[in-house]
């Protein structure tokens, strides 16, 4: 086998550097819009398999324990859209900063961004994440207790009819 002759690297110009990092940043936004909708998706399914389940007459325990799991369902959507909302807001400020070619004040923006733990969209990607766990350990914590109605089974069908002997 040949070996492989460590040469020194040459540093990154400063465009390249911006270029890595605009990659860095496209996978990383792409990665939060994947990970947004399946949580999504997840807290809008979970929604609607507890309606589906409910019965109109549901009072007391049942019906608390179910729109409990709903609200926390519906709380997911709500994180999940504020989350979207502060990253694209996020995106266009940067991108505005890029355009002017204005890199310092990229920096500072995302100095000042990440101060503001609560601001981010990550914090409300959490808290999404979290209210639709919650909403799930309801569902399971009330069917293993037997507070929940679990679904309606399909009535049995009847017995097929025995046929006669074949004759010999």
């Amino acid at each position: 086998m040949a070996e492989q002759t460590n040469a020194p690297e040459k540093p990154l110009s400063e465009e390249q550097q911006w270029q890595l990092a605009l990659v860095y940043l496209r996978r990383a936004e792409v990665s939060a819009h994947v990970l947004r909708g399946v949580l999504f998706f997840a807290a809008f399914a979970i929604a609607v398999f507890v309606l589906l389940q409910m019965k109109m007459g549901d009072v007391g325990r049942v019906f608390f324990v179910n729109m409990t799991s709903v609200a926390f369902s519906v709380a997911t959507i709500f994180c999940l859209v504020k989350s979207w909302q502060l990253q694209k807001e996020k995106a266009v400020e940067r991108f505005k900063y890029l355009k002017a070619k204005n890199h310092d004040a990229v920096a500072i923006y995302d100095n000042v961004t990440i101060q503001m733990q609560g601001l981010q969209s990550r914090f409300w990607d959490w808290l999404a994440f979290w209210a639709l766990a919650v909403a799930i350990l309801i569902q399971v914590a009330a069917r293993a207790m037997g507070v929940a109605v679990l679904p309606a089974v399909l009535p049995s069908l009847p017995p097929l009819p025995t046929l006669p002997p074949l004759p010999l």
